[in-house]
């Protein structure tokens, strides 16, 4: 049976600082040193108030402030446990592929369908071709440490397309670049939805789980579309990082 991790921390109830930041704060510490791994199992809600001496509801605060800050998560049926390491990308124009290796990860890729087919109108509009022409339309899966991170759909001119063999030994901007390809600029959507059932067989995670979706329009410097990309992430894996100014 899993033991659950128990943080040892000194509840001083005449300091100033709030009891529940009083766990907060060194739970977060442990999570950062590695004293406690990602995906371990955490000491249940009842069991952790009674041995601090808290309030269930002083627990349940704190517990929750770590759940906001991505560092702990709490589903029924499984309890509470260590977050997985996040992949934190920002929001920039690049390749997953690319910024995963910058992150140190060795990520692999399935090539689960490659096949070319008519365009619809939308997307030979968006492609700028006529609508019924063909267009390469693949999909992709993108693991880190055998675990599956993204499902990646794109539609791709054919002039440009890369084989089956090259995506599955490259990312798609790689590719590109080998063609002399260089990708200037990008129109992105970033939102949210539940997981279908293939989706979450993918990616290994409920049905009806939250994923987070980027579709990507992709440009060269003259103006040319190069990439239609709809994409989903397991938000447990993976997150988007902005950078923001006032004006």
């Amino acid at each position: 049976m899993e033991k659950p991790f128990q943080l040892e921390v000194h509840i001083d109830r005449d300091s100033t600082i709030p009891l529940y930041q009083q766990i907060v704060d060194p739970f977060e510490e442990a999570i950062a040193q590695g004293h406690v791994s990602p995906g371990q199992l955490v000491e249940d809600e009842i069991s952790m108030s009674k041995r601090l001496d808290v309030s269930r509801p002083t627990l349940r605060r704190a517990l929750q402030e770590l759940v906001n800050r991505g560092l702990l998560v709490r589903r029924r049926g499984i309890g509470t446990r260590v977050a997985p390491s996040q992949i934190h990308r920002p929001v920039e124009l690049s390749s997953l592929n690319h910024d995963l290796l910058e992150a140190g990860y060795t990520p692999t890729s399935r090539v689960v369908s490659y096949q070319v087919v008519q365009s619809e109108a939308k997307v030979a509009e968006q492609l700028g071709i006529k609508p019924g022409e063909g267009t390469l339309h693949v999909v992709r899966i993108r693991y880190i440490d055998d675990r599956p991170l993204a499902i990646l759909r794109n539609y791709l001119p054919l002039d440009i397309a890369p084989s089956w063999g090259e995506l599955h030994e490259k990312g798609l901007y790689d590719c590109f670049a080998n063609r002399d390809i260089k990708v200037a600029s990008a129109n992105q959507i970033i939102g949210a939805r539940p997981a279908t059932e293939e989706e979450a067989r993918d990616l290994m995670v409920p049905v009806g789980s939250p994923l987070l979706t980027m579709n990507r329009v992709a440009f060269t410097k003259d103006g040319r579309v190069v990439e239609l990309g709809e994409h989903v992430y397991n938000p447990e894996l993976y997150s988007f990082r902005f950078t923001v100014f006032t004006n």
